[in-house]
């Protein structure tokens, strides 16, 4: 019976023939034509050297939504470097690769600056809001920096500290530091940042972005330090902003010391003080687009440098450095700050939240810090003045109501982003100084520091009459647990309150 012969042959031509375009017939070990010449045959597969597609600058990642892709991180560094390198168009080129990643996000300008008008804007009045109402065009690293803020992240807390778009934003910043001039735009997106480092749990990076900010403004001379309220000026609202800023910095880290970076002898907090006592009396109420933002910025500004006064004093409390104010004096001018916002006529509003809370959750750590530092050493918590602690009594009573109040806010609100981040936070560090006290110290049956405050049914009615008990700590997990979704620094606060609810010694306190 005849065998079939099997030709082997190669999966593609020769080099050989290849290059020459000539028939091959792929024999295997060589082809006729490089055996005729007596040549070994390269039959090694065709390398494509044309240029891949590029990747685009904003890439899907999975389950963790979408991000800036290393060739978007990478041209937009290169964007800022040739831009300060004098190369001509650069800008223009960085403006146009900005507006690419957010349309390959699938967001508008409109969108990012609406949000960041309602969730930050309110608080933070660190853009002008002549470029917001106008519409003017945004400069790109300022726009970069609304966007990132506005980006709601995945469900890995861990991916908003280590984000392509979070470390590309941090790296241009840093390049353009480098820079003899100081730019306002660069400050404005430096404090947005911090703002970002702040709201997703990374307060000792905040502090170090808001750090470098101030120093930046502060090496602009006394022309951007004049105190000229009346003017109006960008920069002074830019200084308003940084105080706000560092006050929320450390209310928003129960679990370590920060301190002040604008204390009461620094030239900003000089010159805000200065605006404000050179200013005629904050505004009435008033619907005015223009008249509105004014009596804001007053009003932000009045509660940051009190607010900054009670920080200050707290931080010098924990460390054993005399301030050089009593806590007689630092506490009656928190109270004082927090009796004028209330007092307001839109006290009890969002147009007023944020400096509400902020100026009550600077009171309560006051009150707080004044029980577990008291100023003799050998005194105990049980013998620690009644004023004090009917001080603190009333403060927690007052927190808790305020945090029912946005609890009830926040299960009614669609989106969380909406609602300012200032207000909710102070809020959330005034409920964790709550639990705190409920059970410091254990002594008695009525527990804690409370233990000689001893106040008939109508002084207690008189106070707000209902106790907080453990069912009132724990409804508040939840509510937690959504602000953490929008913003990672909600687990601090929430384990704060699970470290409390885990204890032993969980008692009820009259209230």
């Amino acid at each position: 019976m005849a065998t079939i012969q099997l030709d082997h042959k190669a999966a593609n031509v020769c080099a050989y023939c290849r290059v020459r375009k000539q028939r091959c017939d792929r024999s295997l070990p060589r082809c006729q034509r490089c055996a005729a010449k007596g040549r070994e045959c390269d039959y090694s597969p065709v390398i494509d050297t044309r240029n891949p597609e590029p990747e685009p600058l904003f890439v899907e990642q999975g389950d963790c939504g979408s991000d800036l892709s290393y060739r978007g991180k990478e041209e937009l560094l290169h964007a800022v470097d040739e831009w300060m390198s004098g190369v001509p168009g650069s800008w223009n080129r960085l403006l146009e690769l900005v507006h690419e990643v957010l349309d390959l996000a699938e967001v508008s300008v409109a969108e990012i600056v609406d949000e960041f008008t309602w969730g930050i804007q309110r608080w933070l009045p660190v853009v002008d809001p002549d470029q917001i109402l106008a519409g003017v065009q945004l400069p790109p690293v300022l726009l970069l920096s609304i966007f990132l803020i506005t980006r709601k992240p995945c469900g890995h807390g861990e991916h908003a500290k280590r984000g392509t778009l979070y470390e590309t934003v941090k790296q241009m910043l840093v390049l353009l530091q480098g820079l003899n001039d100081t730019y306002i735009e660069f400050v404005q997106a430096g404090i947005i940042l911090a703002m970002y480092e702040v709201g997703h749990g990374m307060a000792r990076r905040a502090h170090l972005t808001l750090g470098t900010c101030i120093t930046m403004l502060n090496l602009e001379g006394p022309h951007l330090l004049s105190g000229n309220w009346e003017l109006y000026n960008t920069p002074l609202r830019i200084r308003v902003a940084a105080l706000v800023l560092d006050r929320i910095i450390p209310i928003c880290t129960p679990t370590v010391n920060i301190p002040l970076l604008c204390p009461t002898t620094h030239p900003i907090t000089k010159s805000v003080s200065l605006a404000l006592s050179a200013s005629s009396p904050i505004p009435p109420l008033s619907h005015d687009p223009v008249k509105k933002p004014s009596r804001k910025l007053q009003i932000q500004a009045q509660v940051a440098l009190g607010t900054g006064r009670a920080l200050q004093y707290i931080y010098a409390l924990q460390h054993d450095d005399p301030d050089h104010e009593t806590y007689e004096e630092v506490e009656r001018h928190a109270t004082e700050v927090v009796q004028l916002m209330v007092g307001k006529q839109e006290g009890h509003s969002w147009f007023m939240c944020d400096a509400v809370a902020m100026s009550f959750s600077a009171l309560i750590l006051l009150h707080q810090s004044r029980i577990t530092h008291p100023p003799t050493p050998d005194l105990d918590l049980e013998r620690t003045d009644l004023r004090t602690q009917l001080a603190l009594k009333y403060s927690r009573r007052m927190a808790w109501d305020m945090c029912s109040v946005a609890m009830t806010k926040v299960a009614r609100e669609p989106k969380i982003e909406s609602l300012p981040f200032a207000g909710l936070a102070c809020v959330w560090r005034a409920a964790v100084v709550v639990a705190e006290t409920s059970s410091m110290g254990g002594f008695g049956e009525r527990g804690g520091v409370f233990r000689e405050v001893d106040l008939d049914d109508e002084e207690v009615e008189e106070m707000g009459g209902r106790e907080v008990g453990v069912g009132d700590v724990t409804g508040i997990i939840p509510v937690l647990r959504r602000f953490e979704g929008r913003w990672g620094v909600g687990e601090v606060f929430r384990k704060g309150i699970e470290d409390v609810l885990m204890r032993d010694v969980f008692m009820d306190v009259d209230l």
